[in-house]
């Protein structure tokens, strides 16, 4: 099991939750006990747990972390979630970063790990340590899509900067694990060699996404779901101008868009395309910015179909879950939505509304079809296991730190 070297707060208000060596036995957030630390300074692995609410990081961290089960690893939080809200909290997303690496720094002086494991390459900690400490400690990282270095809120200079830093500190890491070809090429064309490159397959929690249990239907009407934010690469320009096109073939049929904001500005562009396609907000499309997880399974399983047309994605887990519930998926024709389906028929140019029409059409009208992808999708989906993907992470770690830590069964 873990070891949570993760304290009292350095400072409340940037909600850190960052706290010192345990000495006795504890219990972590979700139950488990944590190790007693008599023998603290003898571990070889720090792994940094990016637990963020509104990040796919943390979905990423927070589920590899629990099938890591093994008392030669440390762990700690880290938890900014201010990067994720308006600008004017960037100050503050500054000044926890700061933070954060000054007690990262004194616990790698104090621990000695010979492995830093980062699951967000993208983070002010890890572009700073891997200069601070890249030749005398190995650097681990789970890399999620180039995209997320070229931002639409940031300014192209900003962009080249933030690339050219991120790009150095990949290039130090010792393993990068990557989740779609897209990445892959990304890393290869970017001079990263292929020995420290590692394929991982992610997960999803099969507790909650599986087509178990009927419950009581959520509406009286036909819909169809979309997941995910508004920033422009979710594609809700051309998911609202499709959605137009089906309306007018069922009208009866609604649009579910599930998922928070995160900026105003994105909110107002898709009630523009709303009104622009002659669509009522509330009415033909009903807004919900959260869903529980436990009632997502009872969104996914009774919609017609999942719509998801996304321009670029890190992951694309909605991709997978909606599968293990039992829903068919359209989505993008571009990595990694593409390498998510095992139908290929159903997959879309995103910039296509038309194209886009008639893939959502014959799902709607061709019932045995229907049922053919469902049952494609929940074979499909069975491969997607967290403790799958910690088990390479684990045996890397292992061979390379000469410490035992093998994942608990999935």
């Amino acid at each position: 099991m873990f070891r949570n070297i993760s304290n009292q707060p350095i400072a409340s208000s940037l909600n850190i939750e960052i706290t010192t060596l345990y000495m006795d036995v504890k219990t972590n957030r979700d139950g488990r006990p944590i190790a007693q630390a008599g023998n603290q300074l003898t571990r070889k692995v720090l792994y940094i747990n990016n637990i963020s609410e509104i990040s796919s990081c943390a979905t990423v961290s927070i589920n590899i972390y629990k099938y890591l089960s093994s008392d030669q690893i440390d762990t700690i939080e880290y938890n900014n979630n201010s990067l994720y809200k308006d600008s004017w909290n960037k100050s503050i997303a500054f000044s926890y970063d700061l933070l954060f690496l000054v007690k990262l720094i004194c616990i790698i002086r104090k621990v000695k790990p010979y492995i830093v494991f980062f699951t967000d390459t993208y983070s002010r900690p890890f572009n700073i340590l891997s200069v601070l400490y890249g030749k005398n400690i190995k650097l681990y990282g789970v890399f999620h899509d180039h995209f997320y270095l070229n931002k639409e809120s940031t300014s192209p200079l900003f962009c080249k900067v933030k690339t050219t830093i991120t790009e150095n500190a990949l290039l130090k890491c010792d393993k990068l694990f990557f989740t779609n070809q897209n990445s892959y090429q990304y890393l290869k064309r970017m001079g990263v060699v292929e020995k420290n490159l590692v394929l991982i397959n992610l997960g999803i929690d099969k507790n909650i996404f599986n087509v178990n249990g009927k419950k009581p239907k959520l509406f009286d009407y036909q819909y169809i779901l979309s997941i995910g934010t508004e920033i422009p690469r979710k594609n809700m320009e051309y998911i609202m101008k499709a959605f137009a096109l089906i309306k007018s073939r069922y009208p009866h049929i609604k649009l579910i868009k599930i998922g928070h904001v995160n900026f105003r500005r994105d909110r107002k562009l898709t009630l523009r395309y709303i009104a622009e396609n002659s669509l009522i907000a509330g009415e033909d499309v009903i807004i919900h910015d959260f869903v529980d997880e436990s009632k997502l399974k009872q969104y996914y399983g009774q919609a017609e179909f999942v719509l998801f047309p996304s321009l670029a994605e890190g992951y694309g887990l909605p991709v997978i879950e909606a599968q293990a519930c039992g829903t068919p998926v359209i989505t993008s024709n571009r990595s990694p939505m593409c390498e998510l389906v095992p139908y290929k028929d159903l997959l879309v140019e995103p910039t296509d509304e038309v194209d886009i029409f008639n893939k959502c059409d014959k799902v709607l009208s061709d019932g045995q079809y229907r049922e053919y992808i469902i049952q494609k999708g929940l074979d499909f989906s069975e491969k997607f296991i967290w403790g799958r993907a910690a088990g390479i992470i684990s045996d890397f770690m292992s061979s390379s730190a000469q410490v035992g830590c093998f994942p608990d069964k999935a």
